[in-house]
């Protein structure tokens, strides 16, 4: 799971992932950055597609949660126009 998307993604070419499950590492081929944390980088073009979900907090938590896919060929433009 990424801790952030953003505009600065599009420089890097690659989103990275981060995990606390120690078997993801030689299964997945994360790296150790952390005791308990592990990173692996993804590079953009090899997503098929991001899945975003929007659960409503505080006064909105009786709405359902949203879900949007962003498919592989609207990845960058769906970053380009995020706000920062």
């Amino acid at each position: 799971m990424p801790t952030a998307i953003g505009k600065f993604l599009l420089g890097n070419d690659s989103i990275p992932i981060y995990s606390n499950n120690i078997e993801d590492m030689p299964r997945y081929g994360f790296e150790r950055i952390d005791k308990f944390i592990f990173e692996k980088e993804i590079a953009l073009n090899d997503i098929d597609a991001l899945i975003e979900y929007k659960v409503p907090i505080l006064k909105f938590s009786d709405r359902d949660t949203e879900v949007n896919r962003i498919n592989k060929e609207n990845i960058r433009e769906y970053i380009s126009n995020l706000i920062e």
